[in-house]
């Protein structure tokens, strides 16, 4: 027992199940989306596991043994990673809520894995891409390139999202869609909550969408009226289109990455990049796509000298004798770091050229 540390052990003989799950009921405050993800970890991963363990049993032995079996069953990294993370987070509510007396997980190492590599379309891509998109949705692919939404902030816009006069858009909710059901939340994050210009062939696309319609009417909607959902749009419009313009597999956040891209490319500030992306910090903008920026570097050596006049080569060092420079104990040594002066006899050097300093001094002597 841990010195200071005292928790009734009945407390802990619950399961780490039990417990689990309803820990994940009580979660009012998660999204639907990340509910529906714990839920599928708990039941098909974690409590596979350690599903039986008492919650007062549970040891960083226990927590490798998760991780071991995941792995040794051919669990993807990322899903392995995801289940560590949920079994520590529910660990330590059991703390929290003083069922356990001490976090035992805090050396548990969980696999890394390797960013996956962004998808970028070039300009000419982009375009084979267009014809082949709905007209009616045209504008919700354009909001992706030039604006850098994601598809849920896409079709979570509102008609009066749109200032058609000022050439912006707000986003200001995203849609999601769970078990069947479509809902509206706040953004990703409180910067993702913000306002981003457009160019004019966006503003011309979207005003007939705006116009004679309520503010509080979705943007995009389907002939019924109805709110696009993201997956029938990639199912029926996205997938489609990218396959027609044969562009392999292209996700439709490719469009937001290739936004950044076109954006480095025309010269973007990262800060300015990372406000329209919705970024909290301009270090996340960074580790994503600061690639993007390596070839610009010689680029901008070069320009840093646009304007400056610059000597091809710096003007000739005065030339002094031994007597004024500092006597050198070889006249070799002098010569291999002097040029113009000349061996004389075997005790010195003297001057090729005449010595500044001695003709400063003779004109001091001549002077009346």
């Amino acid at each position: 027992m841990d010195a200071g540390l005292w928790v009734d052990p009945q407390l802990g003989e619950q399961s780490f199940g039990e417990y689990g799950l309803r820990w994940l009921e009580g979660r009012r405050d998660l999204a639907p989306a990340t509910v529906a993800l714990y839920e599928n970890l708990l039941t098909k991963h974690v409590l596979a596991h350690v599903g039986g363990v008492a919650l007062g049993a549970i040891t960083l032995e226990t927590g490798q043994r998760l991780i071991a079996g995941l792995q040794d069953g051919g669990v993807g990294l990322n899903t392995v990673r995801k289940a560590g993370t949920l079994f520590r987070q529910i660990h330590q509510a059991s703390v929290d809520e003083g069922l356990v007396a001490k976090f035992r997980l805090t050396g548990l190492r969980l696999p890394k894995e390797p960013r996956p590599e962004a998808r970028f379309l070039t300009q000419s891509e982009f375009e084979s891409l267009l014809p082949h998109v709905d007209a009616d949705l045209l504008g919700a692919v354009l909001l992706g390139a030039f604006a850098g939404l994601r598809i849920g902030e896409v079709f979570g816009l509102q008609v009066g999202d749109v200032d058609i006069a000022a050439g912006k858009v707000s986003v200001r909710r995203q849609i999601q869609e769970q078990r069947g059901a479509v809902t509206y939340r706040a953004p990703k994050t409180a910067s993702s909550v913000r306002t981003v210009a457009i160019p004019g062939v966006l503003v011309e696309v979207l005003a007939p969408l705006v116009e004679k319609r309520e503010p509080g009417e979705a943007l995009f909607v389907t002939e019924s009226g109805a709110v696009v959902r993201p997956s029938n749009f990639r199912h029926r419009i996205w997938n489609p289109a990218v396959i027609a313009a044969g562009l392999g597999s292209v996700p439709f956040h490719a469009l937001r990455h290739s936004s950044v891209s076109w954006a480095v490319e025309h010269g973007a500030h990262m800060r300015l990049i990372q406000q329209r992306l919705g970024h909290a910090k301009v270090t996340t903008t960074m580790g994503v796509y600061a690639h993007l920026v390596d070839h610009l570097d010689q680029e901008l050596a070069e320009t840093l000298t646009d304007g400056i006049r610059i000597p091809v080569a710096p003007p000739p060092r005065p030339q002094r004798c031994g007597e004024h420079r500092g006597l050198v104990s070889s006249p070799e040594r002098w010569l291999s770091t002097f040029k113009g002066f000349g061996v004389v006899g075997d005790t010195g050097i003297e001057p090729v050229t005449s010595c500044v300093s001695c003709k400063r001094a003779n004109q001091l002597r001549q002077s009346p």
